[in-house]
């Protein structure tokens, strides 16, 4: 149901991702293409397994759109899409990542990226809860050096090891984050290699000196 421009500049879907917006899950997917089901399209789309839609809440261009991530940065589930900087609509002015909840697009750059703009998505957790790694063609974020990756995602603290939060979304320290820590470092879960170490054995009672070390600091 993809069609390109013409036969000279053909479909190329570049990336797919299933998400819920609470009418059930659809796959959507984005990259090169005009139209999907005989719908403008623009380079997304999204399938309920029975029919296309298209330019839901906003539009893009049609070779703009490159990767997608659902992600939960604290504000429920939603929709992360990356591309070009040039591809308008959500992307605004050369934003490069955008956000879908289901019923609108918001952008977390104030200003635009230093560069052509965003081409991979990628959740990781580093070991203080899951964050959104943003790759791709740029030098700054929202005026701040990034050397074309980026994080987004809940403020990082190394302590944190059970990726807790309280309700204003700040990390929270408690017993759990050891049980978190011994586990990891019983079941020699790279995280654990706290002081960052490189010749093996690579975790020993130094990481537990740098967790405890870590918890007492705090997160700031």
């Amino acid at each position: 149901g993809l069609l390109g421009i013409s036969p000279s500049f053909p479909e190329h879907p570049a990336s797919m991702a299933v998400y819920d917006d609470g009418t059930g899950p659809q796959l959507y997917v984005s990259g090169y293409f005009y139209t999907a089901g005989g719908l403008s399209a623009h380079g997304v789309a999204r399938w309920n397994g029975t029919t296309w839609s298209s330019n839901f809440g906003t539009t893009f261009n049609f070779d703009s759109a490159y990767a997608m991530q659902v992600f939960d940065d604290g504000r429920g589930p939603a929709l992360w899409l990356a591309g070009s900087g040039s591809g308008g609509g959500a992307f605004g002015a050369n934003y490069g990542i955008a956000r879908w909840d289901g019923i609108s697009w918001t952008n977390p750059n104030t200003t635009p990226v230093g560069g052509v703009g965003g081409q991979a998505l990628a959740i990781y957790d580093s070991g203080s809860g899951p964050g959104l790694y943003f790759g791709g063609a740029f030098s700054t974020l929202n005026g701040v050096s990034a050397n074309n990756i980026a994080r987004w995602g809940r403020p990082m603290c190394p302590a944190n090891c059970d990726g807790s939060f309280n309700a204003a979304g700040c990390p929270t320290l408690n017993a759990a984050d050891f049980g978190c820590y011994i586990n990891r470092f019983a079941t020699g879960d790279l995280r654990g290699n706290c002081d960052g170490s490189t010749v093996n054995p690579i975790l020993t009672c130094n990481d537990f000196m740098c967790f405890m070390n870590k918890f007492a600091a705090g997160c700031s």
